[in-house]
């Protein structure tokens, strides 16, 4: 289930990035480039000392959330991660094709 709601993450990214871009090998490239950034993100963590940073860049990461994956840990944070993100790239593609559409 872990993995699932993961794999709809990368989607969503991933579609939500198709619909900005008009050449597939660009939109591939791009999330590709997202998806490593989003999944490194708690790395750049430890370059900064403010708490709040440290805290932002960790429940950014998708690593972090990878680690109670992989242990069948599905707590309320991972989901409301997965289903809040999820969200809000479906919803950004919906808006982003329909501006398309009206250009």
């Amino acid at each position: 289930m872990g993995v699932f709601l993961l794999g709809l993450c990368f989607l969503g990214i991933g579609i939500f990035i198709s619909s900005l871009c008009s050449n597939q090998i660009v939109a591939a490239v791009v999330t590709w480039a997202v998806l490593i950034v989003l999944w490194f993100a708690d790395y750049a963590a430890t370059l900064f000392n403010d708490t709040f940073l440290v805290t932002l860049f960790r429940q950014l990461s998708f690593s972090v959330h990878y680690l109670d994956l992989i242990r069948g840990v599905i707590g309320n944070n991972i989901a409301a991660y997965a289903v809040g993100l999820i969200g809000v790239t479906l919803v950004a593609s919906a808006q982003a094709l329909k501006a398309r559409r009206l250009v």
